[in-house]
């Protein structure tokens, strides 16, 4: 019964000891007033700053703490500042946990030899067994006294990682404007239709378009419109691209196409509803006699062409979009609707 009070006893002191987990103080240095947090612990203050003298801010090592904040003096703002960490590899914890359970082997070892002894009936081997019994039983108070302790530490997030906290910590804030750099609209701009889409500056040809109005003498012949044959309005998928790489692509475009003499149409190119050019585009048609399709240009552009199949599929490409003095090249594949 004896043993076993003087092991119970052991075992209840062991876990008291190993019941509080480690901290770690580390030095910081903030201008005078400024209160530091942990943000685990928003609820209280750790630490004020002090100007040039450091104070001191405890942690705990069942944690990774990344940061603190920083509240300067006379703000409500909370500053997140990084903290510098180092490696430990905690040698020292390392080997009271390997020589604690070591020690409690040996006495664990002492008490199994000491309870057989006693148990023997003989009176002298009996005496030496309680010897032996309360040599295991400081043994294994001494081992788990040391190795339980060890152990629980090894569980904790910076023992389990191997870091720490360089010791000292040093902060300059900046110097802190109220003024927002950026900052938000109105209630009422923001609740304005208006103000939800931001408009993209309309695109131009980055040349004058040709002009409708053709001298010559005039003869009597007739030609065929063929400007009428292609009117219609198509529907496609479209590309901006800028030096060869996509800028924006659309999923829904509209090409309307309308006759405004026997060679010659005016292009209107809708995206989102709305006109992507200036104003619209003027291209000559030719009739392509091989493939029985039609060819458009505009003269004084020739990089824009328009390519239409007898089938009604309709290639767009313009080589010289002009959006906010930058040239892009715009694309549209689609079909006669």
């Amino acid at each position: 019964m004896k043993i076993t009070k003087i092991f119970a006893v052991s075992i209840i002191c062991a876990l008291l000891i190993s019941s509080c987990s480690t901290t770690e103080k580390i030095l910081v240095s903030a201008p005078t007033g400024t209160e530091i947090y942990n943000p685990a612990y928003l609820w209280k203050t750790n630490a004020t700053g002090n100007g040039n003298s450091p104070v001191e801010v405890e942690v705990t090592s069942d944690m990774y703490l990344g940061y603190l904040l920083y509240k300067p003096a006379g703000s409500s703002l909370l500053i997140p500042y990084g903290v510098d960490y180092v490696t430990k590899k905690h040698f020292g914890t390392k080997s009271a946990l390997v020589a604690g359970y070591g020690i409690t082997s040996v006495g664990m070892l002492g008490l199994l030899v000491g309870t057989i002894m006693v148990c023997s009936g003989d009176e002298d081997v009996e005496s030496q067994g309680v010897i032996f019994d309360g040599i295991g039983s400081g043994a294994c108070l001494t081992g788990l006294g040391l190795g339980m302790p060890a152990q629980y530490r090894m569980r904790q997030t910076a023992y389990d990682y191997n870091f720490g906290y360089a010791k000292k910590q040093t902060f300059n804030l900046p110097e802190l404007s109220m003024t927002l750099i950026n900052p938000n609209p109105t209630k009422e701009e923001f609740s304005s239709p208006a103000t939800v889409k931001q408009e993209r500056k309309k695109a131009t040809s980055a040349k004058v378009a040709a002009s409708t109005d053709k001298g010559g003498s005039k003869v009597n012949r007739s030609r065929t419109d063929i400007s009428k044959k292609i009117s219609g309005e198509y529907v496609g998928k479209g590309k901006l691209l800028l030096k060869g790489s996509v800028d924006e692509t659309y999923n829904s475009m509209v090409i309307m196409i309308e006759s405004t003499d026997k060679n010659h149409v005016s292009v209107r190119i809708l995206e989102g509803g709305e006109d992507f050019f200036e104003e619209p585009l003027i291209y000559t048609v030719k009739a392509d006699k091989k493939g029985g399709g039609f060819s458009l240009v505009i003269d004084e552009v020739p990089e824009a062409t328009i390519k239409i199949s007898k089938a009604g599929v309709l290639s767009f490409n313009h080589k010289n979009v002009n959006i906010d003095n930058v040239i892009y090249t715009l694309t549209i594949s689609g079909n006669k609707k």
